[in-house]
């Protein structure tokens, strides 16, 4: 086997994982986002989560965009991490379009975090973690009363 073969075969394997790896992303995140982020279908299902006492993350995606799954992967992670004390949703753009206008959403991966059934914090197009971190713990040490 020639070198130049050789490489072709590798580029093609680091393709094809890369590839199931991004679905992966797109499905929602790389293995079980521990139950704790949920996928709704439009706004009277999204309200329901606002009766609770708990800050509500609602993660407004599309899903082939790219941005959309990497910000589903940094939730997945946080939703996991926050389990207890936040409720991570999920809503399609496509199927929630009515939510999205409820909401003001327009641009995709947009992130809002409800308190009390208000939009207190929204987030556009991010996918560092820290940033979430940043706002839920003070929101967490602080909650609206």
């Amino acid at each position: 086997m020639s070198r130049r073969s050789f490489g072709l075969r590798a580029l093609s394997r680091c393709a094809m994982v890369t590839t199931l790896l991004a679905a992966a992303v797109f499905a929602g995140g790389c293995g079980s986002p521990g139950g704790t982020f949920v996928a709704l279908n439009d706004a009277p299902d999204l309200e329901s989560h606002f009766a609770g006492e708990k800050p509500v993350v609602v993660s407004f995606y599309l899903p082939m965009c790219p941005a959309c799954g990497m910000a589903s992967f940094t939730l997945t992670r946080l939703s996991n991490e926050y389990a207890d004390r936040v409720d991570f949703v999920k809503l399609n753009g496509y199927d929630a379009s009515q939510a999205c206008m409820d909401y003001d959403v327009s641009v995709f991966p947009t992130v809002v975090l409800f308190q009390k059934g208000r939009p207190t914090h929204r987030w556009i197009n991010e996918q560092n973690i820290s940033t979430y971190r940043d706002v839920l713990d003070p929101v967490l040490a602080n909650p609206l009363k």
